[in-house]
């Protein structure tokens, strides 16, 4: 439970992190399928939001800070896949 005053700070101290970058990778590859160019940065937004009110609803200890923390930690693979697809689509 570190407050830390950065994302990279978070990824870099989170024994977690690996997870939430490989469950928004996995949901951005699938929002890839839609046409929308920022659909998989959404996608993993919303999962990661959904894990967080899921964890903090069944006792989780995490502070608000750390959560969003994690929730913006897993949105960040469909971050890349949306602006490869728009690089992609400017081609």
């Amino acid at each position: 439970m570190n407050d830390n005053r950065n994302l990279l700070t978070h990824i870099k101290t989170d024994p977690n992190a690996k997870y939430h970058l490989l469950i928004g990778a996995v949901v951005g590859i699938i929002a890839c399928l839609d046409p929308h160019v920022l659909a998989p940065f959404f996608a993993a937004l919303m999962v990661g939001i959904i894990i967080e009110v899921w964890q903090r609803g069944h006792g989780g200890k995490n502070t608000m800070r750390e959560s969003i923390m994690d929730a913006l930690t897993t949105s960040i693979p469909g971050a890349v896949l949306s602006l490869i697809k728009f690089i992609g689509g400017l081609v």
